[in-house]
């Protein structure tokens, strides 16, 4: 995002968000990554194979846009942007 202040304008990016703080702004995965592994990053297969998110979707609680968009942002935070995803 982008501060205005005096005397110029600074961009900050996804440095200072934690991928904790990623995830609680998606409301409806929240319960299920306190269900992952420890460790995992959330990114899905084959990163992170046993990732509850998954079930979220599988279960109808959620759309796949809303993980894909909530995995974007977890892989532009680890700095993975030139990651892809079948």
């Amino acid at each position: 995002g982008w501060v205005v202040d005096t005397p110029g304008i600074r961009s900050f990016g996804l440095a200072h968000v934690s991928p904790d703080d990623i995830v609680n702004a998606f409301p409806e995965f929240m319960e299920a990554a306190e269900e992952c592994p420890s460790g995992c990053g959330h990114l899905g297969p084959p990163e992170d194979p046993d990732c509850m998110l998954d079930t979220v979707v599988a279960d109808g609680q959620a759309t796949k846009g809303r993980l894909e968009s909530l995995r974007r942002l977890l892989t532009s935070r680890a700095g993975l942007d030139d990651f892809t995803r079948d």
